[in-house]
């Protein structure tokens, strides 16, 4: 499978919705709100993840282009 590559939009999209992401899990991680601590982690490292392969596409994209 070939990962298409993103505009610098849903790049800059993909920060926030992360960045919102990760402090709220990790605000409840760290409170006991809701959930394990274990399961807040996890979804906060898979967020992170994601960002990851995000910024790995927009960086191939734009080697493409140039």
């Amino acid at each position: 499978m070939k990962l298409k590559p993103v505009d610098l939009l849903m790049l800059v999209i993909w920060v926030v919705v992360v960045a919102i992401w990760v402090a709220r899990l990790a605000g409840n991680a760290m409170s006991g709100r809701t959930g394990s601590e274990g399961v807040n982690i996890t979804l906060a490292a898979a967020w992170i993840a994601s960002l990851c392969v995000m910024l790995y596409r927009y960086f191939k994209g734009r080697k493409g282009k140039e």
